[in-house]
C-alpha cells in the first residue's frame, strides 16, 4: 500500500520502556512465581502505536528518547515493523516495565519504572524534530507517560505549535498532560474511563457523564473524542456518539491494546471512513493487538476474525 509523503503520521513519546512480560499461573506476592511464558519487548506507548500504523500501510515516523545501551534493539524492532525513526539518544538506560499476567483469568498487573531524567537541550532535540516533520505530516500524535524533567505542559505546546502548522494533532495521556493538553482542544483525544473520571475528580462516572465530557470536548473544537472501557468503546464526533461493543478474549498480553486503538482511529481516519466504521474497524485492531504476545503487533487473519464481531450503535441523537 504506498502512501505519498504528506500521508506521513508523526508519533512521539517520551518514555520508551523493555517490557518485561510474564505469564503466571495464580501469582502471589511473598513467594517465587515461576512464568509458564515470558518476554521482553521494545515498547513504550508511542513505540506501540508506530509499529501498528506501520502494520496498517501507514507511512510513520517515531520521535523520541531512547537510552543509547538499548538503542539498537529499539531501531530495529521500529524498522522491521516498516516505520521510520528518529530517536534522540540519551547516556542514561531505557526504564524497564514488569507486567506479570495471571495465565487462568488474564488479569494484568504492572510495575512501572518512571524513566531517565531529561535536560532541557534533550528536549530542544525532539522539538526540534518534531518542527522539521510538521511539514509533511498529515496527523501527529503525542501519546504516553513523561520522563522526570519534561514539563507536564510540553504535550500542550506541541499540540499549539502543530495546529499552528494546520496539522491535527491528536493526544493519548493521562493527569496533568492530559488536563492540560485538552486545554488546547486537540483534533482526536483518546482516553480511558479511569483517566475520564481522574480528569473530573469522580470516583464513579455514569456513561451518561462520560458522554456528556465527549460533547464538551467536541463543542469546544475537538473532531474525535473517545473513551475506552473493559468491554467497550464509545467515539463522539459533531455527527453523533456511537458505542462499540467487543467480544472478550482471553489476552494473552493487554498491554498496547490502547494503542492499537489509537493506530485503528487513526488510519481509520486517513482513509476517510464514517464514524461507525472507524470505530468499528478500530476496535477489531485493538481486539486482535491483546491476542499477540508482543505489544505492536497484530494478526490479520484474528482481525478479519473479530471484525464482524465488533457490535456498533448509536447513542441518542446520532445522524445517520
Amino acid at each position: 500500500m504506498s502512501h505519498a509523503s504528506h500521508t506521513l503520521f508523526v508519533v512521539v513519546g517520551l518514555n520508551p520502556t523493555l517490557d518485561v512480560v510474564m505469564r503466571v499461573r495464580g501469582p502471589a506476592f511473598g513467594q517465587l512465581n515461576i512464568a509458564d511464558k515470558s518476554a521482553a519487548f521494545a515498547s513504550g506507548k508511542a513505540m506501540n502505536l508506530a509499529r501498528y500504523l506501520a502494520q496498517l500501510g501507514n507511512e510513520t515516523l517515531l520521535l523520541g528518547f531512547i537510552g543509547r545501551d538499548e538503542a539498537q534493539h529499539f531501531i530495529t524492532t521500529v524498522e522491521s515493523s516498516g516505520a521510520h525513526q528518529q530517536f534522540t539518544i540519551l547516556d542514561a538506560p531505557t526504564r524497564i516495565n514488569v507486567k506479570i499476567i495471571d495465565s487462568d483469568t488474564g488479569q494484568d498487573t504492572e510495575f512501572n519504572m518512571r524513566g531517565a531524567r531529561v535536560t532541557p537541550e534533550e528536549l530542544a532535540a525532539v522539538a526540534s524534530n518534531i518542527q522539521a516533520a510538521l511539514p509533511r505530516a498529515r496527523a501527529i500524535a503525542f501519546t504516553g507517560s513523561l520522563p522526570p524533567g519534561a514539563p507536564s505542559d510540553i504535550y500542550a505546546r506541541w499540540i499549539r505549535q502543530a495546529k499552528q502548522a494546520g496539522v491535527p494533532a491528536a493526544l493519548d495521556a493521562s493527569g496533568e498532560r492530559l488536563r492540560l493538553g485538552l486545554a488546547e482542544h486537540p483534533w482526536l483525544v483518546k482516553v480511558n474511563w479511569f483517566e475520564l473520571s481522574q480528569q473530573v475528580e469522580e470516583h464513579a462516572v455514569t456513561q451518561e457523564r462520560a458522554i456528556a465530557l465527549l460533547r464538551e470536548w467536541i463543542a469546544g473544537g475537538t473532531e474525535i473524542a473517545v473513551v475506552t472501557r473493559a468491554d467497550r468503546v464509545i467515539l463522539a464526533t459533531a455527527a453523533g456518539v456511537w458505542q462499540a461493543t467487543t467480544p472478550r478474549q482471553v489476552a494473552q498480553n493487554p498491554v498496547g491494546a490502547g494503542d492499537a486503538l489509537l493506530a485503528g482511529l487513526l488510519n481509520g481516519w486517513g482513509r476517510a471512513l464514517p464514524p461507525a466504521e472507524l470505530l468499528r474497524q478500530a476496535c477489531a485492531v485493538a481486539v486482535s493487538s491483546v491476542l499477540s504476545m508482543d505489544p505492536g503487533s497484530f494478526a490479520p487473519a484474528d482481525y478479519e476474525a473479530i471484525l464482524p464481531q465488533i457490535e456498533i450503535a448509536p447513542i441518542g441523537d446520532t445522524a445517520p
